[in-house]
C-alpha cells in the first residue's frame, strides 16, 4: 500500500460481490506490463456509499486505474481510483482532496 500506479486498460469483468469487489483489466502493450491485471476493492456496500453501483463498471470500458500493486510483481493489486471515460475519478479508498483543510487534531 505503499507505492501507487497507474494503468490503463479496458474493463473484462467487475463483480459487485461481499466482501470485496473485483475487476478485471486487460492492459494492451507489446511490454511486461500487458496482461490482465486483477483488481481487488472494496466491498459494495462501502462503494455504494461512495457513488458507485453495480454497473458503475462495464465490460469495454476503456479505463485509467490507480493500484497499489501487488508485491510480488504480478499483474494485480488494490484498485484506489478509477478516472472514467468522462474524466470524473472514484475514489475506491478514503480519500481527502488536496484542497481541503487538514483534519483537525483533538486538544
Amino acid at each position: 500500500m505503499e507505492k501507487t500506479i497507474e494503468i490503463t486498460g479496458t474493463v473484462e469483468d467487475f463483480q459487485w460481490t461481499n466482501p470485496h469487489t473485483w475487476t478485471n483489466v486487460k492492459v494492451e502493450g507489446s511490454d511486461e506490463s500487458a496482461g490482465i491485471y486483477g483488481l481487488e476493492g472494496m466491498s459494495p456496500n462501502y462503494l455504494g456509499r461512495n457513488g458507485w453501483g453495480k454497473t458503475t463498471l462495464k465490460s469495454g470500458d476503456k479505463l485509467t486505474f490507480q493500484v497499489h500493486p501487488l508485491k510480488d510483481g504480478r499483474r494485480g493489486g488494490f484498485m484506489v481510483a478509477v478516472k472514467m471515460a468522462d474524466g470524473t475519478l472514484l475514489y475506491n479508498l478514503p480519500h481527502r482532496d488536496d484542497s481541503s483543510p487538514p483534519p483537525k487534531t483533538l486538544p
